[in-house]
């Protein structure tokens, strides 16, 4: 802190007759600042490592999600074509009863083992797709996927 005060007339213009002036100085050790940035570093670090870990987190669980989603829409792939090859095949042995019996020809009759023989077709793409869901779950649990929710009997 000084003061200066003016003792005969004589002053400068800028200096008032009494003129006080004080200063504060506050100082912090330079190792307190350097740890507390160090501080904020690991703070910021651990942060971002506990977003990345939520992300991967959210991530699994939509894949694992999507794959359950796929597996069950294929398994009902695999028991509506079981069903068309069942209709068909129906279909295929009515048309050679009614062959048998004279009132169709050959034609209508392989025209419905065709449509047999596609049904079975896509049968088979059904239960490719079926296991290739399954796969692509059992890889998003990392582990053997549980199958509770097939039917025991009717399982590809």
């Amino acid at each position: 802190m000084e003061a200066y005060q003016s003792l005969n007339g004589n002053r400068p213009g800028d200096i008032d007759e009494t003129e006080v002036d004080a200063l504060v100085t506050f100082s912090l050790p330079l190792q307190r600042r350097a740890a507390k940035g160090q501080i904020d570093t690991v703070e910021a670090k651990a942060e971002q490592v506990n977003r990345e870990r939520r992300f991967a987190r959210d991530r699994i669980t939509a894949d694992v999600q999507d794959s359950f989603s796929a597996l069950v829409a294929a398994y009902e792939g695999v028991r509506q074509s079981a069903d068309n090859v069942d209709l068909a095949r129906q279909l295929e042995e009515a048309q050679v009863e009614r062959l048998e019996q004279g009132v169709t020809d050959l034609l209508a009759l392989q025209i419905r083992e065709k449509a047999s023989f596609d049904a079975r077709l896509l049968e088979v793409e059904a239960r490719a797709a079926y296991f290739r869901a399954r796969a692509d779950y059992e890889a998003a649990i990392a582990a053997g996927a549980p199958t509770s929710f097939l039917p025991q009997s009717s399982r590809p």
